[in-house]
């Protein structure tokens, strides 16, 4: 399990966060939730900024060079991250640990201006051995290549091959990862423009939107284009299976609709004889087809990854909350997608609640799995294939961030129940209670 520790960044006074396979941020515009998402997200790209070295042409590549380019990188990716061009007056810490026992973590400070980054010593030993040996493992790859060049790609992928399964050792992380930002009708509405502005077509200066936002909105509109072009093929021959046809169908209750995709242009089949493209759409349409497409994307391609997913309720009605939160925990469960979700919404942590719920009263109860799995319209599930709707709470944590608060970061999961606790959703509704009941008393 990993963990992120935060003191002093940016609104975050201090912040202790267990990254488990699903989390749950949930807190008042300008809380801070985005900012730990996407520290995390930062966290675990440090990966590929290890894997990105060895793509440099260096002939003289040594241990210690690379582990101080790496250094380097790492500072020059997180000020680019976080937008600092100037480092603040004020000082603070990150924390990051890989692993359960903390014997593998990364520090990442600024004291008086000025960035240091270290290693826990089983952290930097493991990354100082598997350097040694991909130093090596290049230069094989160099030699075969001078003796057989017209192998030279698979050769070369050979050797990446090794570099990726060597950092997932050294980092304890197999997950890929990618950042799905709110305002995501963004590429439906915007499409053209955005691919001019991502693409190159525009100036340098137009071309600048500056920090993560950059970062993480290219490789989002990348990721766009590629569903695009995923749902123009044959991908419903993927999902002609019960569990397949469950996605599809939660779906199609999400989007009021069945998602039509013909050469490249996008719509929503309303029913037989109407659609309405996916451009004039509903805002509510717009801000969930990448998520649900992205999840469908998840399920046929079985990619191992991590998802950030900032405020998946956005523009939707409440019933349509629960059915994308459930349809995310069922892909999730089922190819062990990791989730990090970011929320303003009641209802998505009732939703989570009732899947936490979900596993416990099937725990509790195996009498009662047909009637919960007819409520849940789960029935053709086959949990011996990981096709299960509950979450097991092991793998479950939720907080809340309040920067008007004492204590700014609080976990809201119970440790006796197991699930949010009550406290919580009662502290939520009491200020609405209490207005009600001033006004109604002047009655």
């Amino acid at each position: 399990m990993q963990k992120l520790i935060v003191d002093n960044f940016k609104q975050i006074t201090h912040a202790e966060i267990e990254v488990k396979d699903f989390l749950l941020l949930i807190g008042p515009q300008a809380s801070g939730k985005s900012t730990i998402a996407k520290l995390i997200y930062f966290f675990k790209s440090i990966q590929q900024f290890y894997i990105d070295l060895f793509s440099i042409d260096d002939r003289e590549m040594t241990v210690e060079k690379v582990i101080v380019n790496y250094n380097l990188r790492i500072v020059k990716k997180f000020q680019e991250y976080f937008s600092f061009t100037e480092l603040p007056d004020s000082n603070f810490k990150l924390q990051f640990e890989l692993s359960s026992n903390n014997d593998k973590s990364l520090r990442f400070a600024v004291v008086d201006k000025k960035v240091s980054v270290s290693y826990t010593q089983t952290l930097h030993d493991a990354l100082a051995t598997a350097t040694e040996k991909l130093i090596s493992l290049r230069q094989q790859s160099k030699d075969l290549i001078a003796q057989d060049s017209a192998n030279e790609m698979k050769i070369r992928n050979e050797f990446y091959g090794r570099v990726w399964k060597e950092s997932c050792d050294i980092f304890d992380d197999a997950k890929s990862g990618l950042y799905i930002p709110a305002g995501r009708n963004i590429t439906v509405t915007f499409s053209e423009q955005f691919q001019m502005l991502f693409f190159g077509q525009l100036s340098d200066k137009q071309k600048h939107i500056g920090g993560n936002e950059e970062e993480i909105i290219r490789s989002f509109m990348l990721h766009s284009k590629r569903l695009v072009d995923f749902f123009s093929n044959g991908y419903r021959q993927k999902l002609d299976n019960p569990f397949g046809q469950l996605v599809l169908k939660i779906a199609k209750k999400i989007l009021k609709g069945s998602y039509k995709n013909e050469n490249g242009t996008e719509s929503i089949q309303v029913d037989d004889k109407n659609s309405v493209s996916l451009g004039n759409a509903s805002s509510g349409q717009q801000e969930s087809i990448r998520i649900i497409q992205d999840l469908i994307y998840i399920l046929c391609t079985k990619i191992d990854t991590t998802r950030f997913i900032e405020e998946p309720e956005a523009h939707i009605y409440p019933e349509a909350q629960k059915f994308l939160i459930e349809l995310m925990v069922l892909v999730a469960n089922h190819c062990h997608t990791q989730m990090i979700v970011t929320t303003h919404s009641p209802y998505v942590l009732s939703t989570f609640n009732n899947m936490l719920y979900y596993s416990k009263v099937l725990k509790a109860h195996p009498s009662e799995r047909e009637e919960l799995e007819r409520h849940f319209l789960s029935e053709t599930l086959n949990t011996a294939n990981d096709e299960f709707l509950g979450i097991n709470a092991d793998n479950f944590e939720a907080y809340s961030l309040d920067t008007s608060r004492e204590v700014y970061c609080q976990s809201i999961k119970d440790n006796k129940t197991k699930l949010i606790g009550d406290n919580f959703f009662d502290s939520e509704t009491e200020k609405l209670n209490e207005d009600f009941a001033f006004l109604y008393n002047l009655m």
